[in-house]
């Protein structure tokens, strides 16, 4: 069993690979960076503030020794791994103990006797971890000084997160829509992305992007001859060679993916735009007429499915799906698909993208249905927790379990009419009087202090916090929100009602509704602390003005 697992999951990016259709002129990297980038050696500093960003929570490699243990044990280890890191940097070879793995596949949904339902979970040992964040922090050090990766890229980068993509992707819908413009997106689907990269490809576009000579040939080395095995209920597969993919479970693989599919995002030209969260990719298409979208599309992803097929990457077109956004139902589009070439992309009224569902009219009620239901399945664990925990402790899984559900992507959808958001406020108050064990028609006021804010708190307060790391950041999005004038951001101008419920509109005026002293804070603990006290004792106030 363990020994059928490790093949299939060792072959099917090169199984895959082979059914892409092969085009007789592929699309070709022509970007050539000019520097080279250098390895600077490592030392003990370095080795022991790696050794301490270890997760001692992760499980360890095929060697068992954990990151706990090595975090013990430092000072023997630190001279013979500084002195064998800076080996390999030397000598462009990276040993064999390096390149292993152990895969446990975790079942997914669907038939449990079908291996295509499980996800390979990939484990490597900890020293190896050391390695790869010290050529990590010297690969990304270079791109940053070198602007190698594209703005348009959010997936793997510090200080980016889910947060800034669906930012950008909504926040250009919403002025489209707000300029009378038709709005569609298509939303790509990449099958087993990371599996299908071929070697040879990925060390091409790392030489144009500057990495060259001992420095490549690292890169090189670190790829070549990988071998993992399966793990099943203590049962071991013999190890077999990886013949090609972008190592999974590692540090390093990551980077080296948003590394390979950069070309598309700077390179590709497209009559709309572009935007990835490492494999998810979204193209943007807007235009006067619907007639004039559906054509820019239907050409955009033909050249898009050109560039994956050149590069070796699967596009699933019939996985792949589009929606076209309108705020009302009869300025909907007269078509439900795109042909590009022989197979049809299917319309839908809403999608699933980086865990929120987006629908057609940028409503939300479909995700707010959806965070409701998941909410509820959790009901029946507090009234057995409150038997025997304390109320800090529940508090504590309280937001662990249910707070951290209404916080993703809130920043998007939080903005909406009380009567939509209203199924979560109730579900939220009647969580909180199990913990807090209230009867039914306790004041729900009472529930709530600076440690548990409301829906509509959480959602003032990310917002304010997304935008003021935008500003202290200075990170770049398609939207402009800065404006010098009194530390204020600046107000779009708006034509639509549906606009006034977006972060477009709601970013930059609960940001300027902050006191100047709160918004001029540097340190990002304090700006949190004393912003999330200046909402909660002031939320009548801003409620009546902004909702």
């Amino acid at each position: 069993m363990v020994s059928y697992c490790n093949k299939f999951f060792t072959t099917i990016g090169k199984n895959m690979a082979e059914k892409i259709e092969k085009l007789a002129n592929p699309i070709k990297m022509n970007y050539n960076n000019i520097n080279s980038m250098y390895l600077k050696p490592v030392d003990e500093n370095e080795i022991i503030r790696h050794i301490h960003s270890l997760k001692n929570n992760c499980a360890p490699g095929e060697d068992g020794i954990s990151a706990l243990l090595i975090k013990h044990i430092h000072k023997h280890v630190l001279k013979p791994l500084t002195y064998l890191l800076n080996l390999i940097f030397k000598t462009g070879i990276v040993p064999e103990y390096f390149k292993t793995s152990v895969i446990t596949p975790i079942f997914k949904s669907g038939n449990k006797k079908q291996i295509t339902n499980y996800r390979p979970i990939s484990v490597i040992n900890n020293f190896s971890k050391i390695l790869e964040k010290a050529l990590k922090e010297r690969l990304v050090k270079f791109f940053e000084i070198n602007n190698i990766l594209s703005h348009r890229q959010f997936g793997f980068i510090e200080s980016m997160s889910t947060n800034d993509a669906l930012y950008e992707i909504i926040s250009e819908i919403t002025n489209n829509l707000n300029d009378s413009k038709k709005a569609l997106a298509v939303f790509l689907y990449l099958a087993k992305a990371f599996d299908t990269v071929p070697h040879h490809n990925l060390l091409e576009i790392l030489s144009g992007y500057g990495i060259r000579g001992p420095v490549l040939d690292v890169f090189k080395s670190y790829l070549s001859n990988r071998v993992q095995s399966v793990k099943i209920d203590g049962v071991i597969s013999d190890p077999r060679t990886v013949v090609m993919d972008i190592p999974q479970g590692t540090v390093l693989g990551p980077i080296l993916f948003i590394t390979y599919i950069n070309p598309l995002l700077k390179e590709m030209h497209i009559e709309g735009s572009m935007l990835s969260y490492a494999d998810d990719t979204v193209l943007v298409f807007s235009g006067d007429s619907w007639n004039n979208v559906k054509n820019m599309a239907e050409n955009g992803i033909r050249l898009v499915k050109n560039w994956f097929d050149s590069f070796q990457l699967s596009l699933n077109l019939t996985k792949t799906n589009f929606i076209a956004f309108s705020p009302t139902e009869k300025n909907r589009p007269y078509f439900n698909e795109l042909k590009i070439n022989d197979t049809f992309i299917q319309g839908t009224k809403h999608t699933k993208y980086l865990g929120i569902i987006i629908d057609c009219h940028l409503r939300w009620s479909f995700h707010i249905e959806r965070i409701t239901l998941c909410v509820k399945r959790l009901l029946h664990k507090f009234y057995v927790l409150r038997e025997f925990m304390s109320k800090k402790l529940l508090i504590c899984i309280y937001k662990s379990l249910i707070e951290s559900i209404f916080r993703y992507g809130i920043i998007v959808w939080g903005g909406m009419y009380k009567t939509l958001l209203q199924p979560l406020n109730t579900l939220q108050n009647y969580i909180l009087k199990i913990i807090f064990k209230k009867p039914k028609l306790y004041h729900t006021s009472l529930l709530y202090s600076v440690d548990v804010l409301n829906i509509r708190c959480l959602y003032i307060l990310s917002v304010n916090k997304f935008m003021n790391r935008l500003n202290n950041l200075n990170i770049k999005h398609s939207v402009n929100t800065r404006c010098r004038q009194m530390g204020n951001l600046s107000m779009p101008y708006n034509k639509k009602t549906l606009c006034l419920k977006s972060i477009v509109y709601l970013g930059p005026k609960l940001h300027n509704i902050l006191p100047l002293q709160i918004r001029q804070l540097k340190a990002k603990k304090k700006f949190n602390r004393k912003c999330t006290e200046y909402i909660y004792n002031n939320y009548d106030s801003i409620y009546d003005r902004l909702f």
